[in-house]
């Protein structure tokens, strides 16, 4: 049968053709179209018929320097992981995204990536290897929804030498199509995988956020109650999987987290928010995901009375998230669009509390904890909602000022208080540097032997 020649019909049956493929052999879970079984059969017969009777040897696209594989029974630090992640990043040299993925390589044997790569007219990724024990591999697919079935193709041809097949863990990053993809290796190879979830897929804005999320939702559900663990980035996102996916209960865990504050505090600044904005006298920053943890209307609705008193008072928003248009439209009908500014999430965060007067956080989700860690080494005065590790290890009205979340108008009348009281902003300032430094763990060997021991119990 031809391929479908119209773009949109073929990327659906492109889509659906991985899809099936990672539902062969699943009985328990519910097929959506009744004829996609018998599909899926024909596909697959017409793939035996086309086979070569001696399959061809595949050597690898760069030298490696061999040694023996690993085997399932070999001990947990000479183990071999393979990680599959959407993130690009990890081509850029000195990136956040290769130093996470070099932290692997501290603990086990070797560390293979594939990246699931578009091709574009400005990027075409080409294999690579950093170091002695990290090799990235990109699909350099298509289309994006061709990274799935061209990362199994990846795998077979980097990483299968004889009968061997070279990973011990497969790593999905995410539970879409690295999921996906990580799904249909673990099962053609019979090795475990384990998912990250890093991202909340479940609120009500997540299919709005990209053109493919709704697939990705679709692609969540299937790929996590057949992994063999979970690992997420917070408690609260580990209480939405379970409460979402009972099979997973006994084998997610939360993963540990370092904050790095000696890097931070050497961190180059790579914007200056008093440039960007001449306009601004004084500026407010407020790091925001935009979801419903975030609380971003109740700062706006907290701050909107200062910041019609003081025209050259700006609030700077950093981030993105499902509730951005309705955040916009907010600042909109209050009439503040001319000193309430977003910035994209990749604008450098550490920079931009060096160069702002205040920081306004209300988070409720503890993976953004960070922020207030940040806020409090860069010294800039905090005003928190009273949540999170704001509460629990800073002290109000000695290190940080605290809000009740259910009180907007606190956070407006904290600023105002700030504005006019220069010694208690300088107070702030050293006080939370001071319980940053004696309350934060800073050892790195412990955090990696925590790390690894999370991996490894998905070896078990």
């Amino acid at each position: 049968m031809a391929k479908e020649l119209d773009p949109t019909k073929r990327a659906a049956e492109d889509l659906t053709e991985a899809v099936e493929e990672t539902l062969t052999g699943s009985e328990d879970i519910a097929i959506i179209d009744p004829k996609l079984k018998e599909k899926s059969a024909e596909r697959e017969a017409v793939r035996e018929a086309s086979k070569p009777k001696e399959e061809k040897v595949r050597a690898a696209d760069m030298e490696r320097t061999a040694s023996p594989i690993v085997k399932r029974t070999s001990s947990r630090n000479d183990a071999r992981l393979l990680i599959i992640t959407r993130d690009t990043g990890v081509f850029t040299e000195n990136s956040q995204s290769i130093i996470h993925i070099a932290q692997y390589a501290q603990m086990f044997a070797e560390v293979h990536v594939i990246v699931l790569t578009t091709r574009k007219e400005d990027a075409v990724y080409q294999t690579t290897r950093v170091g002695d024990d990290i090799y990235l591999y990109p699909t350099n697919s298509r289309w994006w929804w061709k990274t799935i079935g061209d990362a199994k193709k990846v795998a077979k041809k980097q990483l299968v030498f004889g009968e061997s097949f070279r990973p011990d863990l497969i790593i999905a990053e995410d539970p879409f199509e690295s999921g996906m993809a990580g799904k249909a290796i673990a099962r053609a190879y019979n090795r475990p995988l384990e998912v990250r979830v890093t991202e909340n897929f479940l609120d009500n804005g997540f299919v709005d956020l990209a053109p493919h999320n709704r697939w990705r939702r679709f692609m969540a559900h299937i790929v996590l109650p057949k992994a063999v663990c979970v690992r997420t980035g917070s408690e609260y996102l580990k209480d939405l999987i379970t409460a979402e996916f009972k099979a997973v209960k006994d084998r997610i865990e939360v993963l540990p987290i370092f904050y790095d504050i000696e890097s931070w505090k050497t961190a180059p600044q790579t914007i200056n928010l008093k440039e960007k904005f001449p306009q601004f006298k004084l500026i407010l920053l407020h790091v925001s995901a935009m979801n419903e943890r975030s609380h971003t209307e109740s700062v706006i609705d907290g701050l909107y009375y200062i910041l019609r008193q003081y025209k050259s008072l700006g609030l700077v928003i950093i981030g993105e998230g499902p509730k951005r248009a309705a955040i916009e439209e907010r600042v909109a009908e209050y009439g503040l669009s001319t000193q309430v500014v977003f910035a994209s999430k990749s604008v450098d965060v550490l920079s931009s509390m060096h160069s702002s007067d205040m920081l306004i956080h209300a988070s409720s989700d503890p993976i953004n904890d960070e922020v207030v860690l940040k806020g409090a080494t860069v010294g800039i005065p905090m005003i928190c909602g009273n949540v999170g590790i704001a509460a629990e290890v800073f002290k109000n009205e000695e290190s940080v000022l605290l809000c009740p979340l259910d009180s907007p108008p606190c956070f407006g009348e904290k600023v105002n208080r700030l504005l006019n009281n220069n010694a208690l902003r300088e107070t702030l300032e050293m006080n939370a540097r001071t319980v940053v430094a004696e309350n934060i763990v800073q050892d790195y060997t412990q955090y990696l032997r925590v790390y690894r021991q999370s991996i490894e119990r998905c070896l078990v």
